[in-house]
């Protein structure tokens, strides 16, 4: 009876001594794997750790005038090093692992592959296509249209029976017909500008005509977008009427400028927290997101210096006016720097010496008083024209747009 007790016990105890040896086993071999699975682990990372810091673009954009820039750049060991093929741009080393290219407006199509690699053989790859048919769209009110200089041309809008009055020498246009463009691309030119445009209008249309920023969105390729508006908003296109009979007309004129300006360009919670000047630029840029935006000033309307030949308008209503203006272009181009890929184009510059009702008549580039055709007063004449295309231009080749 013992003996059989004592075999008994002695077969579990050697049963659990066995399970005790088998987990302490298992434990060991455990142990030992996952010692191997951290060792591989911790030498693989450094390995396959290339990654992107800069990622390559999808698509860049031939530009109109000028030049696209974009930065490519990758993270990994300390011999990462990155390479890259194709064409539609010129690149240069910037250091191993980064470099800058550049689309300019002569650029053609193609496709460049970027490759970053480590030393071990761990890599990223990606691809950017450059595409050269491309399309410039201008927008704004009668300074775009090129009011004041006919004949008016019909595009894809009668313009004839609306009043838009773009013109067949309207500086955006002759700066699309100069544009530089490679042998195998195209631009295509859209004119939506239109006389006596309000910032409103951009969105919700004019004259019969729809939304200038509906219109861009449906272009396909934006590679340019052109804006000057705000001047109508403030009125100064009733100023001078408003100031030829007296002074008492024209100080309400002048008041009612300034509210305007305030009313534009002050953030609101209407306009998501920024002002509406800077909520249409903003849509403007998401229309046409992989283009950039020319946001263009005004010249001031009236001479700095000798007034003699601006009678019956009084020198003080001659400051007060061009005060108001210096003051638009000033929060213009303050609130288009809120905006990524947006350029302003000053015409207070290259305008001075060459305003309405200089002495000097020909060297005005702006309409004093037109009595045949009263719309026409104080707006760019054909050398204006010519003025605002060399400015936008110059303006573009000096200021690159750089993608992020």
């Amino acid at each position: 009876m013992w003996g059989e007790s004592f075999m008994k016990m002695f077969r579990v105890l050697r049963s659990k001594a066995v399970g005790r040896a088998a987990i302490v086993a298992v434990a060991m071999t455990t142990a030992a794997s996952s010692g191997v699975w951290i060792a591989q682990t911790a030498s693989a990372n450094p390995v396959t750790a290339v990654q992107w810091l800069s990622a390559p673009p999808a698509q860049v954009l031939r530009p109109v005038v000028g030049d696209t820039v974009f930065q490519v750049s990758a993270q990994g060991p300390a011999s990462t090093y990155l390479t890259w093929s194709g064409r539609g741009a010129s690149c240069r080393n910037t250091t191993r692992s980064s470099v800058e290219c550049r689309v300019r407006d002569r650029s053609r199509a193609g496709t460049l592959t970027f490759t970053a690699r480590s030393a071990h053989g761990a890599a990223v790859r990606a691809k950017t296509q450059v595409q050269d048919d491309v399309s410039f769209v201008s927008m704004g009110d009668s300074y775009a249209s090129g009011e004041a200089n006919p004949p008016f041309i019909t595009d894809e809008f009668d313009t004839a029976a609306d009043g838009c009055h773009r013109s067949a020498i309207a500086g955006t246009r002759q700066l699309a017909e100069s544009a530089p463009v490679p042998r195998t691309g195209s631009t295509t030119f859209r004119h939506v500008a239109c006389s006596g445009a309000r910032i409103v209008h951009l969105t919700t249309g004019s004259k019969g005509e729809p939304g200038q920023i509906p219109t861009l969105a449906a272009t396909a390729d934006v590679s340019l977008t052109t804006v000057a508006i705000g001047g109508n908003d403030l009125g100064f296109g009733t100023i001078l009427g408003q100031c030829l009979p007296g002074p008492e007309a024209c100080a309400a004129a002048l008041a009612a400028a300034q509210a305007q300006l305030d009313a534009i360009t002050t953030p609101s919670p209407e306009y998501g927290g920024v002002s509406l000047l800077e909520r249409t630029y903003r849509d403007a840029r998401a229309a046409a997101p992989l283009g950039r935006l020319a946001v263009v000033g005004y010249p001031l309307l009236f001479p700095t210096a000798d007034v003699s030949a601006c009678a019956p308008l009084t020198a003080p209503v001659i400051s007060a006016v061009n005060a108001i203006e210096t003051e638009l272009n000033r929060r213009i181009e303050l609130i288009s720097k809120n905006v990524d890929g947006t350029v302003f184009v000053d015409l207070a510059k290259p305008f001075a010496g060459h305003a309405s009702c200089e002495p000097d008549v020909d060297q005005r580039w702006l309409t004093f008083i037109d009595q045949a055709n009263p719309v026409y007063s104080l707006h760019p004449n054909a050398k204006g024209q010519a003025a605002i295309a060399t400015a936008i231009e110059d303006t573009l080749e000096a200021t690159p747009l750089r993608l992020s």
